[in-house]
């Protein structure tokens, strides 16, 4: 059986997967949101304006973070992820 935190993990690889990074880089940071990276993994990621097409994003991202913030450590690592690849651009991503 899956734990929330496997599923959790899972539907985030799915959004970071639409940001058309490379393989290496989702590897990276599949590991990086399961607590075995450090930041410094975020310095190599390219820069995307994630304002361009919010809708084009899947409408569970307000579920993942509505998640993480029961779970302040994973809402964290996911929104440095957003916010090194997206800058302040990022914020059309998180709910209000």
């Amino acid at each position: 059986m899956r734990t929330q935190r496997e599923t959790y993990l899972e539907k985030c690889m799915n959004l970071l997967e639409l940001l058309k990074l490379t393989t290496e880089q989702l590897a990276d940071l599949e590991e990086y949101l399961s607590g075995g990276e450090g930041e410094e993994i975020l310095e190599s990621l390219p820069y995307q304006n994630l304002g361009i097409s919010p809708k084009s994003y899947p409408p569970y991202l307000t579920n993942l973070i509505s998640y993480g913030y029961d779970n302040a450590e994973q809402a964290g690592r996911l929104f440095n992820i957003l916010f090194a690849i997206g800058g302040t651009s990022c914020h059309h991503l998180v709910p209000n």
